[in-house]
């Protein structure tokens, strides 16, 4: 295992900020993901916040939790696409909020695919 040198350090700042995948990361440094990972945990790079809010969809019992999440994200107009560690069921629900949130927004899929 060689260690890591400023410049990798720094070009594993400036991808890691700008949110590049782990796995291009570790082909561009020429590093594993495992030590990416390690590596930008120690340079204080780890997003905590992120990682809890994961946690907690994960430990839900409250489908309309999920549900408040897709309206949220779909008036945020942020894309489609419930997070994949939900539940199945959590992530229906999270769907039927972004869906609505969607109709209230004055959005058709109908409409759109007839004109």
């Amino acid at each position: 295992m060689s260690k890591w040198t400023a410049e990798q350090e720094e070009q594993l700042r400036e991808l890691y900020t700008g949110n590049v995948p782990a796995k291009a990361i570790s082909k561009l440094i020429g590093k594993s993901i495992n030590a990416i990972y390690k590596k930008a945990n120690a340079l204080g790079l780890s997003d905590c916040e992120r990682a809890q809010v994961i946690t907690k969809s994960l430990d839900r019992k409250d489908p309309e939790a999920a549900y408040r999440d897709g309206r949220k994200r779909r008036q945020e107009g942020r894309h489609k696409s419930p997070p994949s560690l939900l539940p199945m069921v959590d992530r229906a629900w999270w769907l039927a909020g972004w869906h609505d949130a969607d109709m209230e927004l004055g959005s058709s899929v109908i409409a759109g695919r007839a004109a």
